[in-house]
């Protein structure tokens, strides 16, 4: 079984839909990295799209446009990301704002190289940025910078998160645990606040959304 503890593609997708819509941005481009990738989410993209009043213009991704838009959603994973930033960016020409979903990883961006001096990359995460004061947050790193020599990413933050949820379910247990007793407990699906990070469920679903965004800048900085 799968317990869900993040968002999911359509709430990352109209987070930065309706980022885009607060802007005043009427049109922008959207990017699949896969025919998979866009037969899933296309339906849900064109719905966001609409519910904010926003045009999408699809994009080949192994394509420059001839006149890339300013701002493009992009769908798909960081080495595809890297492959289409240089691609959009490459040429010069005006600068390209690309807006990814939570596949995407800054920190890992950065270790191919970044992207193009004319692209900035905009990544919706559903947790906290890496950089928030929340107590989550400063346990994650602290115990990062004890065990790892690596960067602090929304992806181990996740994880981290999840590893938290897990333990905190799994205490409730007491020494009676089993496949059995731990399925049963999980699917109670019961509210938790992990450092500040709430986990609140109606039903099955989340009953709250957790998107951030954050950016990476064309001279390779990581804000938010």
């Amino acid at each position: 079984s799968v317990f869900q503890a993040f968002p999911d593609y359509q709430a990352q997708i109209a987070h930065a839909v309706k980022s885009l819509a607060v802007m005043g941005v009427k049109q922008a481009g959207v990017v699949y990295a896969t025919p998979e990738l866009q037969k899933e989410l296309r339906t849900s993209m064109t719905l966001a799209g609409s519910a904010q009043g926003l045009k999408l213009q699809v994009i080949d991704a192994s394509k420059r446009p001839a006149s890339p838009p300013a701002l493009i959603l992009f769908i798909g994973g960081t080495p595809e990301l890297h492959a289409f930033a240089n691609l959009v960016g490459g040429k010069g020409g005006s600068h390209c704002y690309l807006i990814a979903l939570a596949d995407v990883n800054l920190q890992v961006l950065t270790q191919l190289g970044g992207v193009p001096r004319n692209v900035s990359v905009i990544v919706t995460q559903p947790v906290p940025t890496v950089n928030s004061g929340m107590q989550v947050v400063r346990s994650y790193r602290a115990a990062l910078g004890k065990l790892y020599d690596e960067p602090p990413s929304q992806h181990g933050l996740a994880g981290y998160i999840a590893a938290r949820y897990t333990a905190e379910v799994l205490a409730t247990l007491g020494t009676s645990v089993n496949r059995a007793s731990a399925l049963a407990a999980f699917r109670k699906r019961a509210d938790q606040k992990i450092g500040g990070f709430l986990i609140a469920y109606q039903g099955e679903k989340l009953s709250n959304i957790n998107v951030t965004q954050s950016m990476l800048t064309s001279d390779g900085r990581i804000v938010g």
